[in-house]
């Protein structure tokens, strides 16, 4: 990559790319470090770096009270997994941490899911496809023996018999 060398002075290498609208049109200025702080009054100020250095130090603050003000509980008294361990990974070690970090958790699960409650659909169960599963397996080792005796008649039917029960078995499970 070929060094741009600073357009105003023609020393120093870029490190600042300045666009300013000027009649309209775009005008670009590559300017070293030394030619952007005395053209740009952000660099020259400082501004720039002020405020990030506030942005930051805002945020720092921010991180250190959210994990200050982290209740402290017991472990659990099944697994013995702690909810500082819990904040770090959002998984918990098994369903009784439910009840042990229950006071905790019901207002990030109220926040994520808007309820401590669930209300959405449970899957129902469909014995018919287990029913078909078994069948489809039966079919398959009827298909293996027709094709080593080299019956290939019945080794298609067969075939035919497999492909639809799947497609019938696929149809029957709902899409989510």
């Amino acid at each position: 990559m070929a060094v741009v060398i600073c357009s105003k002075c023609q020393k120093r290498p870029a490190v600042v790319k300045l666009v300013r609208m000027v009649s309209g049109a775009p005008q670009t200025l590559t300017l070293c470090q030394l030619c952007a702080a005395e053209t740009s009054p952000i660099q020259k100020q400082g501004l720039l770096q002020e405020a990030f250095e506030k942005l930051f130090a805002k945020l720092a603050q921010h991180h250190d009270d959210a994990t200050t003000a982290e209740p402290d509980l017991p472990p659990c008294p099944h697994c013995g997994m702690t909810f500082a361990a819990y904040r770090k990974t959002s998984r918990l070690g098994c369903s009784e941490c439910y009840s042990a970090f229950a006071g905790a958790l019901e207002p990030q699960l109220e926040h994520i899911h808007g309820s401590t409650r669930h209300v959405g659909r449970s899957p129902q169960p469909l014995p018919q496809a287990e029913d078909q599963t078994g069948k489809i397996k039966r079919l398959q080792q009827a298909l293996a023996e027709a094709v080593a005796s080299e019956d290939f008649e019945k080794a298609a039917q067969l075939r035919d018999q497999i492909r639809q029960l799947k497609s019938e078995a696929d149809n029957a499970v709902p899409k989510v």
